[in-house]
């Protein structure tokens, strides 16, 4: 599991490293986030002061879509120090 600059929240596999669901969580940036102990529960957190807690309540798991072109994106921003986008 990791935040991301893109507000974002990754989950992987432990066991193989597949990713199996992004979660948009904030507006800005995750910098950091939680697992509960044994709850099906994850706080994140960005740049505010806010504290988002996770937990499931979908029956499915939704498709990911365009997770390929998100990933891309961050990888070119990070390569580039975050800066791939146009300042007015």
């Amino acid at each position: 599991m990791a935040g991301s600059d893109d507000g974002k929240l990754y989950l992987w596999t432990k066991k193989g490293g597949k990713l199996v669901n992004v979660l948009s969580c904030d507006q800005n940036v995750v910098n950091c986030c939680r697992p509960h102990p044994f709850d099906p529960v994850v706080a994140v957190s960005g740049i505010d002061s806010d504290i988002k807690l996770l937990m499931p309540t979908a029956k499915h798991a939704l498709p990911l879509e365009n997770v390929e072109k998100i990933i891309t994106q961050n990888q070119r921003e990070d390569q580039f120090g975050g800066m791939s986008h146009a300042i007015p």
